[in-house]
């Protein structure tokens, strides 16, 4: 996942064992999504049909998201790993981030925050180097240039973006470590060629996600 040494961003998956989750139980019950010992800034809990998206961020060190479990979690099924390691929540990928957090006060939210929201697609196979290789050249050229605290994140050929509303544009602290500008122009046209088509045409590319549950982000 992106970290920095004072802040770390990771975002995990899980898939539920069950169709249904109990959406009320989980809204009530956040103990689960809340730390005792500080070290929590934020986290987001989404649902994507049977996928669970699990957005932490913390300051000192990463959480691992067993340390958030509790009663409001739903049976989840077992993800394959190394043995005697059974785990339920797989971390995914940070391919992309608009900007760093540089520390504590740059990274805090200034305005309150109306949502959290999140959304999915899926990659060719055979684009995903090619999807990774132009993001990391955006974002190594022109670090700041979009939301602040947008993340896309990547398991398997499932990528999840999990953005803010409203968002925040401010130009990063961060230097450019890239001194080229080979960014193409047709961005939203090249992206498009690296997606896989979704069984119900139709619907757009990047598709929602429900947000159950948040904590952490200041309200109005």
């Amino acid at each position: 996942m992106s970290s920095h040494s004072l802040i770390h961003r990771c975002v995990y998956r899980a898939e539920l064992a069950d169709d249904q989750i109990d959406l009320q139980s989980a809204k009530e019950d956040a103990n689960w999504l809340k730390n005792p010992g500080g070290a929590l800034l934020t986290t987001s809990l989404f649902q994507w049909r049977r996928t669970l998206f699990l957005y932490v961020e913390s300051a000192g060190s990463p959480l691992a998201p067993e340390t958030l479990r509790g009663k409001g979690l739903p049976s989840l099924k077992s993800w394959p790993g190394e043995p005697g390691q059974g785990r339920v929540w797989v971390p995914m990928m940070d391919i992309f981030h608009y900007s760093t957090p540089q520390n504590l006060d740059h990274w805090r939210r200034k305005t309150p925050v109306e949502r959290p929201f999140g959304r999915v697609i899926r990659l060719r196979p055979e684009k995903v180097s090619s999807y990774i290789f132009y993001h990391y050249q955006l974002q190594e050229e022109r670090p700041g240039r979009g939301d602040k605290y947008g993340v896309i994140t990547l398991h398997e050929d499932l990528l999840f973006f999990y953005q803010e509303h409203p968002r925040v544009s401010e130009e990063s602290p961060a230097q450019p470590s890239l001194k080229t500008s080979n960014t193409p122009e047709n961005w939203g046209e090249l992206m498009s060629q690296h997606f896989a088509p979704w069984p119900d045409a139709g619907e757009p590319e990047w598709r929602p996600v429900a947000l159950i549950h948040s904590v952490g982000l200041p309200e109005k």
